[in-house]
């Protein structure tokens, strides 16, 4: 169960990495002031930028709150069947 868990967590993570760069390029080509601001304060200013930019965040905004389910999930798994677990 734990292989299950770092597969699902190394898919969510990927998935979650892959559409952080893919808000980069997003940001660039809606205006330069957005990519500035995404890359150095891009965990902050991201829920604002994908609401004013909606039609093109949608697919983006998706894919990265499902990778970070994913990571959310696997840590759960992970944490269930923790060998290490000290019985209280």
């Amino acid at each position: 169960m734990r292989d299950v868990g770092n597969v699902i967590f190394v898919v969510g993570a990927i998935l979650y990495f892959s559409a952080y760069i893919w808000a980069f390029v997003i940001a660039s080509r809606v205006s330069g002031g957005w990519f500035v601001g995404m890359l150095f304060l891009g965990w902050l200013l991201y829920p604002g930028f994908a609401y004013k930019n909606w039609t093109a965040c949608k697919r983006n905004c998706l894919v990265m709150y499902g990778g970070l389910a994913l990571c959310i999930v696997a840590f759960f798994i992970l944490w269930a069947t923790n060998p290490n677990k000290v019985p209280t």
